[in-house]
């Protein structure tokens, strides 16, 4: 029986841990942040059909290292609009194949080389000025913590090939079943198959392991990605749930389906290994590489039924409307600042339509108000008030971007993310003023119009119609280009509000004109009429603004 130094081994075997997730940490934070403008554009441009979806999957998640990552951003995508929960589903089952780089890449026997990266890491992430330099530090230094844990790890356990006890035990993961719990087990507790897939690797340099008993391994540790996803998801909106909801089903069914083939599956991985005299390392490896590309090019072909079956099991619901709430804004993806914006412009946009309706709701009543009705007279009185309950919801959304942005800020102070976040803040102030000149201008106006005998001359509210028609329409093209990051579309509402700008010297000029006439319902309006047109003409130069602002610092050119 060999004495075991139980404190060293289990202090070499956390400690080993801790350099391993630590380094894959660094590695993956640093990658998101240098590539997090790749990463939105590659999700949302690169998905045209099922196959190119799922290389999507394989390339994000080659990035992130992560599909449980990759999932929480689909999430993200899918409560802004900018994508369909049908396009996530193929991104879900490719990201799969995308999680097996981090096994081939571990799989490499370079840990006595691991000292080399995490030097030129080190002196690479103190340049605080340059935000790639740093990044690329972060994920050089990373990448030779990740090989360092691993000799650490490999060290300690050297002793336990030794250890009848812990033999046997590994010998008992051969029995699929058992092999597969476990697997789900250690996932779980670990969240990180990286990590569980590293131990593997480690115990396989050291003799403690075969392809036998890893397979069983691997296949329970995908289903025990699914609870940090569950977890996520908590709370969430249907949008949110129905991703939750795909990846647990395309993980459980791909591992139910790959348990069963386990005798066939690893006579072929040992046949092949025997073949090419492969490492034992790169054994583990390729085994997990082997099931999760399996599973993809499985899967892929019933993503469409996966769709139907989830959206049966979570159908939609209608959100009402009185009852002030966030659409899009997730507390749980703070910690990837890209996606995290992706949120609060699409929740800025959510506020910017808010504001429409309250202006619509506003000029209606000027439009449709007629002094001989009492009955239109006290619906527009009831439509003028309720604009104080429409303003609280607003208030309250604008509240909590405010806060978010706030929050994102803390957990990134890269250059491009803190100017972007300064970009909407910019927005939300000029949204804000909209709401001011409804409030400020035309509720006391129209309470003004109500207590006179007469209403705008035909001529007058044939001009009012028209200008507030064409700023409508281009609150809505404006809300349009934003839903769908459309930088030709936002940069065309820019130019077409600005020339409607100019129309309100026009109108000022034929109201003017009928004033001088002496036209008695001109004459009783026109401190009202000539208002409206200054604050119709402010409120296109406010939308010019902010679509100038979209265009310049959040829907930019690169992003096309």
């Amino acid at each position: 029986m060999v004495n075991i130094d139980w404190f060293s081994l289990i202090s070499g075997i956390v400690g080993g841990l801790v350099f391993f997730l630590y380094g894959m940490d660094l590695m993956s934070a640093g990658l998101k942040s240098s590539l997090g403008d790749s990463i939105r554009i590659i999700m949302t441009k690169l998905n045209k059909n099922r196959c190119s979806s799922a290389l999507t999957g394989v390339i994000v998640t080659a990035i992130t290292q992560s599909t449980g990552a990759t999932t929480v951003m689909l999430m993200s995508f899918v409560e802004t609009g900018i994508m369909q929960f049908a396009e996530t589903v193929p991104v879900i089952i490719g990201a799969n194949i995308g999680s097996t780089v981090t096994a081939q890449v571990i799989a490499f026997d370079i840990a006595g080389y691991a000292i080399l990266p995490v030097i030129l890491g080190f002196f690479m992430k103190q340049f605080k000025a340059n935000d790639r330099l740093r990044d690329g530090g972060n994920v050089i230094f990373g990448f030779g913590l990740v090989f360092f844990g691993m000799q650490f790890l490999g060290k300690a356990v050297s002793v336990l090939k030794d250890y009848p006890a812990f033999t046997d035990m590994i010998a008992s993961a051969e029995t699929p079943f058992i092999g597969f719990c476990v697997g789900i087990l250690a996932t779980c507790i670990m969240q990180s198959t990286g990590m569980f897939t590293g131990i593997l690797v480690v115990f396989a340099q050291q003799g403690l392991m075969g392809i036998s008993q890893a397979y069983p391994l691997l296949v329970g540790s995908s289903v025990g990605t699914c609870l940090l996803i569950i977890i996520v998801s908590i709370g969430t909106s249907v949008k949110s749930k129905r991703v939750m909801m795909a990846h647990v089903l395309t993980k459980v069914t791909g591992a139910l389906v790959f348990i069963a083939f386990t005798p066939l599956a690893v006579d072929f991985l040992e046949w092949f290994s025997a073949k090419f005299d492969i490492s034992p390392e790169r054994q583990i490896a390729n085994t997990h590489t082997f099931f999760y590309t399996s599973v993809a090019l499985f899967l892929l072909v019933f993503s469409d039924f996966f769709v139907k079956v989830i959206e049966k099991i979570i159908p939609e619901k209608v959100d009402s409307e009185d009852i002030p709430h966030l659409r899009y804004i997730d507390f749980n993806v703070l910690s990837m600042p890209q996606s995290a914006l992706e949120l609060s412009i699409s929740e800025t946009a959510t506020i910017i339509k808010l504001t429409s309706r309250i202006f619509d709701n506003a000029i209606s009543a000027f439009i449709s108000y007629d002094p001989d009705s009492p009955a239109i007279k006290k619906q527009n009185q009831k439509v003028i008030d309720d604009l104080a309950i429409k303003q609280k919801k607003l208030d309250y959304i604008e509240t909590e971007i405010r806060k978010y942005l706030s929050m994102i800020g803390r957990n990134d102070t890269s250059d491009a993310v803190t100017h972007e976040i300064f970009a909407l803040l910019s927005i939300l102030e000029q949204v804000k003023r909209i709401s001011d000149i409804v409030h400020r201008s035309f509720v006391p106006a129209y309470n003004q119009l109500s207590r006179l005998s007469s209403t705008f001359s035909l001529d007058g509210m044939r001009e009012i119609t028209y200008y507030y028609r064409e700023i409508s329409n281009h609150f809505k093209d404006l809300i349009f280009a934003i839903e769908r990051r459309d930088y030709d579309f936002v940069t065309r509402v820019y130019s077409e509000t600005e020339e409607t700008k100019s129309d309100s010297e026009k109108l000022r000029i034929s109201h003017l004109k009928r004033l001088w006439d002496d036209r008695p319902d001109t004459r009783a309006t026109h401190e009202i009429h000539i208002g409206l047109i200054d604050d119709l003409s402010e409120i296109a130069s406010v939308i010019s603004t902010i679509a100038y602002s979209f265009k310049k610092s959040v829907i930019t050119a690169e992003t096309k």
